[in-house]
């Protein structure tokens, strides 16, 4: 039997006003952005949780933990854990710390740490099974892996490797210096980068094995860059894991890899920072929207700005769209959120983290009214 008209009508209107009353609540409730901080001794606070409604209110801290130089962290896939590291304490000894957040109200509970023999952590990464911890020693240029246990507890290292490498600046490349690790979108390989070598490395990891142990064993894959270009983070492309961008922080380049292919040579290298002189710039961060259609480069020296470019649908390469000031001084980090609707970007120099709006359409920003404060802050994460 055809259903009537007017039956159809009413079912369209229910389903509107249903999502309508959804999409509601959802802007009500807001999200969280956590900011993690460099500290002094009168700015202790090195982790802080804020809500933020995007509706021109202003943003509400709800907790903070006292943390020493907190340079990054990591959130688990349903937001109430975070793995951050603490760079040094007043001691020199550096530590990995295990946060658990609470969603409802905001507030966190330090719940485990361990101190690591690595100079300066600066990047930490989460497996994909939630059982394995990476972290990168820029001083040291060591990767640790750490297991968490089934209590939700930090092990100590169960593998360090050592990078071992030089470049041409000499005054940032007299050796290796690890600056972000992660986990490939398949979880087989773990990917670090060498900023005083100008490479990256890819090591084989097996996350289950027979004896609970991963397996990262023979020697590491090589991918090389060019001299001088000094790679600081990458991204793998959200939709097809074998392309990966790399943000060249020395020279204030991206360059674009496919993995299936030769590891020794980029399929296209383009320009990141182009106001900074060549010993001045500083490219920090590299982030694709989550649909694979846009990436965006953060900018510090005399930049202090995003890079916008298109992703090509075919052939994954980038075309440069626009620039977005930050608005701030020193943009180290920035986040995307999961439903690619906003980009926050910490401004460590002038302590503020600014918030745009982004077209999902056109990859373009649009500044948001409101900041937030937040104390040489040095990474910045949306918890939905």
């Amino acid at each position: 039997m055809k259903m009537p008209a007017y039956y159809k009508r009413l079912i369209s209107i229910f389903i509107l006003l249903q999502f309508s009353f959804v999409s509601r609540m959802q802007a009500q409730s807001g999200t969280w952005l956590i900011t993690g901080s460099y500290t002094d001794s009168t700015h202790p606070a090195g982790l802080k949780a804020f809500k933020y409604s995007f509706d021109n209110k202003s943003p509400v801290q709800s907790d903070s933990l006292d943390i020493p130089n907190l340079g990054y962290f990591t959130i688990s896939r349903n937001g109430e854990k975070i793995y951050a590291v603490s760079e040094d304490h007043i001691n020199g000894q550096a530590s990995i710390k295990l946060i658990l957040f609470n969603k409802k109200t905001g507030k966190f509970l330090l719940k485990d740490e361990i101190e690591t023999l690595g100079k300066h952590p600066v990047y930490i990464d989460l497996d994909s099974t939630g059982k394995w911890l990476a972290v990168g020693y820029y001083s040291s240029a060591e990767i640790d892996i750490i297991k968490i246990t089934n209590h939700e507890m930090l092990s100590t290292p169960w593998k360090t490797f050592q990078v071992y490498g030089k470049g041409i600046v000499e005054n940032r490349q007299s050796s290796s210096h690890v600056h972000s690790v992660r986990f490939s979108p398949g979880n087989n390989y773990l990917y670090a980068s060498d900023l005083g070598g100008d490479q990256l490395l890819r090591y084989t990891f097996q996350a289950k094995t027979l004896y609970d142990q991963p397996i990262p064993i023979k020697a590491p894959d090589q991918i090389k860059l060019s001299p001088g270009d000094g790679p600081r983070h990458f991204e793998f492309h959200p939709k097809k894991a074998n392309i990966l961008y790399v943000l060249n922080e020395l020279s204030g380049t991206v360059s674009m890899f496919n993995l299936d292919s030769s590891l020794t040579r980029s399929k296209q290298k383009v320009d990141s920072d182009t106001i900074s002189p060549l010993p001045d710039k500083g490219s920090s961060q590299v982030l694709a929207s989550p649909d694979g259609k846009f990436l965006y480069t953060a900018n510090r020296g005399n930049s202090n700005n995003i890079t916008i470019y298109k992703i090509d649908a075919k052939t994954d390469t980038l075309t440069f769209m626009a620039t977005e000031p930050t608005f701030g001084l020193h943009p180290r980090h920035f986040s995307i959120s999961k439903n690619g609707k906003y980009l926050a970007v910490a401004n460590s120099k002038n302590n503020q983290v600014v918030l745009f709006s982004r077209n999902n359409l056109t990859g373009l920003l649009t500044k948001l009214p409101n900041k937030i404060v937040a104390w040489k802050v040095a990474c910045v994460q949306f918890v939905n």
